[in-house]
């Protein structure tokens, strides 16, 4: 008996870890989906200055939660992700057209790490 209250205890231990660590991912996804929000709406608006300064913002971001992501999420997801963030800067800087495009594969590219890291936790949460 003692043996199995020892497994359900492991077992409901794993089930908290997967489910605290997928909340993470959500809550960095969020900022992240936040601040290129803000930066879409700044670069729509004219705002030069501002958007650049948010592009600089979602760099520094991204760098403090790809740590985070990076013991979750996998390295093929984080890689794409991470070259499209690193792009936006220099590509509002340059005033390319590709801006907006990779601008909204960034969006994308973090609601799929958001919502499609645990998809068996997805219908618990």
């Amino acid at each position: 008996m003692t043996h199995l209250k020892a497994a359900f205890a492991i077992l409901v231990l794993l089930i908290l870890m997967s489910a605290g660590s997928a909340l993470l991912v959500r809550k960095e996804c969020t900022g992240l989906l936040d601040i290129l929000s803000e930066i879409k709406s700044a670069s729509d608006s004219g705002e030069r200055e501002k958007a650049q300064e948010l592009c600089d913002a979602a760099f520094e971001i991204w760098n403090k939660s790809e740590k985070i992501l990076l013991c979750t999420v996998s390295l093929e997801k984080i890689t794409a992700a991470e070259q499209i963030i690193y792009r936006l800067g220099p590509l509002f800087r340059e005033d390319c057209d590709e801006f907006e495009a990779e601008l909204a594969a960034a969006e994308l590219m973090i609601r799929n790490i958001s919502d499609g890291e645990i998809p068996y936790l997805t219908n618990i949460l």
